[in-house]
């Protein structure tokens, strides 16, 4: 059962793309930004503690779906509320609601 193709790629590569870049494209470069980047640590992180994807959909376009239009799943594991509470906002869909040191 081979994996959809989009623009070349294995679905599973979009799967660690923000919302908004999926929403316009990731050949808006311009669009790449360390919100992105904290979109994407939050997602890796996420998946650290709980072994699945945050957005998982039971299919490769039903999580890209839930990327771009769902809050990220509840935790499944014992973790300490603050830390929760920073991954999930890591996971916003603004870009400008996610945390950043600067």
């Amino acid at each position: 059962n081979p994996a959809i193709q989009i623009e070349g790629h294995k679905t599973e590569y979009y799967w660690y793309k923000a919302p908004e870049i999926l929403k316009l494209g990731e050949h808006e470069a311009a669009h790449f930004t360390k919100e992105t980047d904290i979109f994407l640590l939050g997602v890796v992180l996420f998946e650290a503690y709980n072994k699945r994807h945050p957005f998982e959909g039971g299919s490769s376009v039903k999580t890209i779906v839930n990327i771009v239009n769902n809050p990220p799943e509840p935790f499944n594991c014992k973790i300490e509320k603050e830390k929760a509470e920073i991954m999930h906002r890591m996971m916003n869909k603004e870009p400008m609601d996610r945390p950043t040191i600067i």
